[in-house]
């Protein structure tokens, strides 16, 4: 009987402990951008298109920036194209917004990190409260219409910044002139341009596509960069 008994107390503790580990393995699926499911929506998307002759994406704003444009609506998909949203899909409780790119020519599923779109929408709430009473803080002059903001007088210790999906650095915001916040990606464009041939890309043409060439992920919330005279500059 006490075997028995020891028996089944082990059987309940391995329960127990499988029951304390699953959320903590499904909140780390729910942080990866596996291709296969990327792949999945993929195919639902090309065979929705084919039978409708448009795209599931939700309406956007036409001022709306364009990597958070395309939306992808899970709910057109499922179930006749898709079984379910993937698990790292913002709707399944995941990190992951899934969106297109290039809807004209070659729509492609891509993902939007929502951990960047939470700290630009906190930011943002700073500078929006700011320009109630005040003028937009500044710090410096980036390029043309956008600036360095002075994080001094929004009450913040230091400037914050935000973990490239590229490249891992840190990457600092930048503000336009109306006052909306977004990323600057100058540091991880050069760094892919290092390795290519300035070249071969068009001066005054958004260069923003060779971030996500070779990658799952759109550089959320960026504005538009071209090359002019060999240099990076916003445009």
């Amino acid at each position: 009987m006490k075997k028995y008994i020891a028996c089944m107390m082990s059987i309940v503790f391995l329960l127990v402990l499988s029951g304390c580990l699953y959320p903590n393995e499904r909140r780390a699926e729910n942080q990866i951008p596996y291709p296969a499911m990327v792949e999945s929506v993929q195919s639902a998307v090309d065979q929705f298109q084919e039978a409708n002759g448009v795209l599931p994406i939700a309406t956007r704003d036409a001022d709306t920036p364009l990597y958070e444009k395309y939306v992808i609506e899970f709910q057109r998909l499922v179930p006749r194209f898709l079984e379910a949203p993937p698990n790292n899909s913002f709707e399944r409780g995941g990190i992951f917004q899934y969106v297109l790119v290039d809807v004209e020519e070659d729509p492609t599923v891509m993902l939007l990190d929502l951990r960047l779109t939470n700290a630009v929408r906190d930011l943002q709430q700073r500078v929006n409260q700011y320009l109630r009473d005040q003028y937009l803080p500044v710090e410096s002059i980036v390029d043309q219409q956008y600036v360095k903001l002075d994080y001094e007088a929004l009450n913040l210790r230091e400037e914050p910044t935000v973990q490239s999906p590229y490249s891992m650095q840190e990457l600092p915001f930048i503000v336009d002139s109306s006052g909306r916040v977004g990323i600057d990606y100058k540091k991880d464009l050069y760094y892919f341009l290092e390795q290519s041939d300035f070249e071969q890309l068009e001066e005054g043409k958004d260069i923003r596509s060779i971030l996500y060439q070779s990658s799952l992920l759109v550089p959320a919330h960026s504005f538009p960069y071209v090359i002019e005279n060999g240099e990076i500059i916003l445009k």
